[in-house]
This record gives C-alpha cells, sequence and structure tokens, in this order.
C-alpha cells in the first residue's frame, strides 16, 4: 500500500481543490494570489490535453488515462518489493492520470485553476492547469533523472562483493 500512497495523497489533493474551486468560483473568474497578476486561480474547464490542445478526441482520452493507470497500477505492484525510488515517480504520474480520469468521468472534461504567469518567457502565461496536471509533470521529471542518473549506477553495482 505504502507504493500508492503518493498516488492517494495526489489524489485526494487534486479532488479538493478541484472542488474548492468550483464551489466558490464562477467559471471563467480570476482571483489575484501573488504580485501583479503573477500566480492567479482561474476557473477554466479544458476539453482537450495538455494546453487545452484538441488533437484527440475526449472518450479516447478517458479510455487512454484508464488503460495508463492499470498499467502503471500493475507495474507499481509489480515492484512493491522493491527499494527503488522509481515507484514515486510512478505514484505521482499514477495519481495525476486518475485525477484528470475521475473529471473526464464525471465532466467529460478537466477542471483547471492554477494560472501562472512566466516574464518575458516563450508565451505571455502559462496554460492554466490543476494539481493532478502537476503531478503527472514532476513525476516524469523524477523518473528522467531516475532513469538517466540513478538506473545507471544501480546496473553497474554489483549485487554481492567480488570474491577474493
Amino acid at each position: 500500500m505504502r507504493s500508492y500512497t503518493p498516488a492517494l495523497l495526489v489524489i485526494l489533493t487534486d479532488r479538493i481543490s478541484k472542488w474548492l474551486v468550483t464551489q466558490n468560483m464562477s467559471l471563467g473568474e480570476s482571483i489575484s494570489l501573488m504580485g501583479n497578476n503573477l500566480v492567479r486561480l482561474t476557473y477554466v474547464q479544458n476539453p482537450g490535453i495538455a494546453f487545452g490542445i484538441r488533437l484527440i478526441p475526449p472518450g479516447f482520452l478517458a479510455v487512454f488515462s484508464a488503460v495508463t493507470s492499470i498499467v502503471l497500477i500493475a507495474y507499481i505492484y509489480h515492484l512493491r518489493h522493491d527499494k527503488t525510488l522509481i515507484k514515486i515517480p510512478l505514484s505521482l504520474i499514477l495519481g495525476g492520470a486518475l485525477g484528470n480520469l475521475i473529471d473526464r468521468i464525471l465532466y467529460g472534461q478537466v477542471i483547471d485553476f492554477i494560472d501562472v504567469d512566466f516574464p518575458d518567457f516563450i508565451t505571455t502565461r502559462w496554460p492554466v492547469f490543476n494539481v493532478a496536471d502537476s503531478s503527472v509533470t514532476v513525476g516524469m521529471v523524477f523518473l528522467a533523472f531516475f532513469l538517466v542518473f540513478l538506473s545507471n549506477r544501480d546496473a553497474a553495482t554489483p549485487a554481492s562483493p567480488p570474491a577474493l
């Protein structure tokens, strides 16, 4: 069960934050939290994938999220006795996938509300996102770091000390 704890925490945080936004804000409403609109809460609904891109039908997104979640659940279960850190980023990705899947099932789209401006960056404002999206991103970065920097070291480490 511990292997799934990050996923459960992400889902819980994601659901509570989305509930608070939907109960206290109107669709399209924006509330400045920091600086001159540097960070805002902006309640939007996203029928597409990341950044609101609509390349894939919403039904397919739900099926893809469900299949991905099942694969992640099975793989994390397979790793349940391993001491490896890879379970943490996988569980973060799982929590984010399930958080957004719940939205797709309940509403046919995803509730987004974190609105951040990166002055003088690629775009004027970053697309609005949510806790689940952040969890997937952090999990993917952590997973990439693990695979690039830690897995090679682990593979090079002998399982037992050399015989004398």
